[in-house]
C-alpha cells in the first residue's frame, strides 16, 4: 500500500510540475443552478476595463482583410476568412479605423494588429494544402513501429499523456500559454478515482484564471475523497454511487463555488473580462462524469467492430451563445446574442454575448469561469454534465482546447488516433495531433491559439 501510494504521488507530482499547467452508454443531465444568474450581483468596483470595452467595438473587420504588421508585406498563406481571427477571440478586441486604409486592432494583451481591407486568398487552395498534409501525417504514422503494450500505471486506465503548446502572436513570437491540462490519478489515495481535464483561459489574465481553477478542482475533489473515506466509502465505485444519488450536485457546486472564489480571491488579477473554459472528466472505476463549461471538447472513441472506422461519442457540447436554450437564458437576463458587424454591414465571427444595447462584453461562449461582466447578462459557471460507462468497446478518451477543434474535425482526430492506439503509442498520437493543429493554424492564419491535448487509453 505504501509503495502504491508513493507511486501515485510521484505520478501526480510529475504532471502537476509541468504546468505551474445520442448513445446507450451516455446519460445527460443539464443541471441548472437557479442562483447562477445572481451569484455576482454583489461584485463591486469593476475596473476601468468596463469603460475601455464600451468604446472598443465600434466597427467590425472586413471579410476581405488580412492581419499584418504595417511595416511588413502581407503573408501569402492567408485566406480571407482567416482575417476574422481577431473576431474569433473569446474576448473581443478594440477596433479603430485608421487613415491609411488599414484597421488597427488592439487585443486585450496590448498587442496591435493591422488589417488591410483588400486582401483575398483562394479558400480551396488552403483546404487542399491542409488535407494533403493530413494524408501525409497518416501515411507517416502508419509506417512507425508498434510499441509493446504499456503496463497500467493506475487503476481503470492503461496509459495517458498530456501535451500543450503555446500560441503565437502576429509577429510570430510565442505568447503566454493560457491553456492548462490536468491529470491527477488516484485522488485522495483512492484507486480508480482519476481526474482528466483541459482548461483554456482567455482575456489578459486568462492564464491566472485557468491555473487558479485547476488547483481549486484538484483540492475540492481531494476533499470529497477524504469526506467519503470518513463515511467508510473507500472505493471509487462507492464514491460514484454517493455522487449519483445527488445527481452529481457536488460537482456542479464546485464549479459554481470556483466562480465565487475567483470573485473573492485576493490575488492581483482581474476577472471582469478574463476567464476560462473547463472540460473535466472524472473517472470513478468504470464510470466517467464529464462536467464542462465553454468550448473545450472531449470525445470517446469506441470499437464498433470495424477497426478502420471506430465510433465517436461526444461527451461535451461546445457551449455557444446561439444554442436555443443558452440564448433563451441570456436574453432573459438582459443580454443579447449577435456577431460583430463589419464595415460592409455584414455579420462576421462567432456569435457573442452582449449586454443589451451596449457593445460589451462580447464573450464568444455561454458558460465560463470568471468573465464577471458577462455574468451580468446570462453567462453562467454551471457545468453541463454527461455520464459515460466504460464498456468492452471503449478505447480512448481525447480532451482538447479549441486550439485543436478550430480547424480539425472529430473524425480526423479519431482517424489519426486509431493509428497510434493500434501501435500502443499515446504520446505519438498527441505529438502528431498538435503538429497537425499547428500546420492548420499556419495555413489559415498568421497567429495561433494555444493548443492542448489530453489522451487516455483504456
Amino acid at each position: 500500500m505504501q509503495n502504491s501510494k508513493k507511486q501515485t504521488e510521484n505520478i501526480n507530482s510529475q504532471y502537476q510540475s509541468q504546468h505551474q499547467s445520442v448513445h446507450p452508454s451516455v446519460n445527460t443531465a443539464n443541471i441548472q443552478n437557479k442562483n447562477a444568474g445572481s451569484q455576482h450581483q454583489s461584485i463591486q468596483s469593476l475596473n476601468s476595463n468596463v469603460q475601455s470595452n464600451k468604446q472598443s467595438i465600434q466597427q467590425g473587420i472586413s471579410q476581405k482583410s488580412s492581419i499584418n504588421d504595417p511595416n511588413k508585406p502581407s503573408k501569402s498563406k492567408l485566406m480571407k476568412k482567416s482575417t476574422l481571427r481577431a473576431s474569433r477571440n473569446k474576448s473581443p478586441p478594440q477596433i479603430t479605423k485608421s487613415l491609411d486604409g488599414k484597421t488597427k486592432i488592439s487585443d486585450n494583451s496590448g498587442n496591435d494588429y493591422y488589417v488591410a481591407n483588400n486582401y483575398e486568398k483562394d479558400e480551396e487552395e488552403i483546404k487542399k494544402s491542409v488535407n494533403k498534409k493530413y494524408k501525409d501525417i497518416l501515411k507517416e504514422s502508419m509506417a512507425q513501429e508498434v510499441k509493446p503494450p504499456e503496463k497500467p500505471i493506475g487503476d481503470g486506465f492503461r496509459s495517458f499523456t498530456q501535451l500543450t503548446k503555446a500560441g503565437k502572436n502576429q509577429n510570430g513570437q510565442s505568447k503566454t500559454n493560457q491553456d492548462i491540462p490536468l491529470i491527477h490519478v488516484n485522488t485522495g489515495s483512492i484507486s480508480g478515482f482519476n481526474l482528466f481535464a483541459v482548461l483554456d483561459g482567455h482575456g489578459s489574465h486568462g492564464h491566472f484564471v485557468s491555473q487558479f481553477c485547476r488547483t481549486y478542482f484538484i483540492k475540492k475533489m481531494t476533499d470529497y475523497a477524504n469526506f467519503c473515506k470518513q463515511k467508510n466509502l473507500t472505493t471509487s465505485e462507492a464514491i460514484y454511487n454517493e455522487l449519483k444519488q445527488t445527481k452529481f450536485a457536488y460537482i456542479v457546486d464546485i464549479f459554481n463555488k470556483a466562480d465565487i472564489e475567483l470573485a473573492n480571491q485576493k490575488q492581483n488579477f482581474d476577472c471582469n473580462f478574463s476567464g476560462t473554459t473547463c472540460n473535466l472528466v472524472i473517472q470513478l472505476n468504470k464510470h466517467l462524469i464529464c462536467a464542462s463549461v465553454g468550448d473545450s471538447r472531449s470525445i470517446m472513441i469506441e470499437d464498433k467492430g470495424d477497426k478502420k472506422n471506430l465510433g465517436i461519442v461526444q461527451l461535451s457540447t461546445d457551449q455557444k451563445p446561439d444554442l436555443p436554450e443558452e440564448m433563451k437564458r441570456i436574453i432573459s437576463k438582459g443580454g443579447a446574442v449577435d456577431k460583430i458587424t463589419d464595415y460592409n454591414g455584414e455579420k462576421v465571427g462567432p456569435p457573442r454575448v452582449w449586454k443589451a444595447g451596449t457593445n460589451y462584453p462580447g464573450l464568444a461562449m455561454s458558460r465560463s469561469l470568471g468573465d464577471f461582466q458577462a455574468k451580468q447578462c446570462g453567462v453562467v459557471p454551471t457545468p453541463q454534465i454527461v455520464e459515460y460507462t466504460i464498456n468492452k468497446n471503449t478505447r480512448y478518451l481525447v480532451i482538447c482546447s479549441d486550439g485543436v477543434w478550430e480547424f480539425i474535425q472529430n473524425e480526423q482526430v479519431r482517424d489519426l488516433g486509431n493509428i497510434y492506439f493500434n501501435k500502443n503509442n499515446v504520446g505519438g498520437f498527441c505529438t502528431e495531433l498538435i503538429k497537425f493543429a499547428i500546420y492548420s493554424w499556419e495555413q489559415f492564419d498568421i497567429i495561433r491559439d494555444d493548443i492542448t491535448v489530453v489522451c487516455v487509453y483504456f
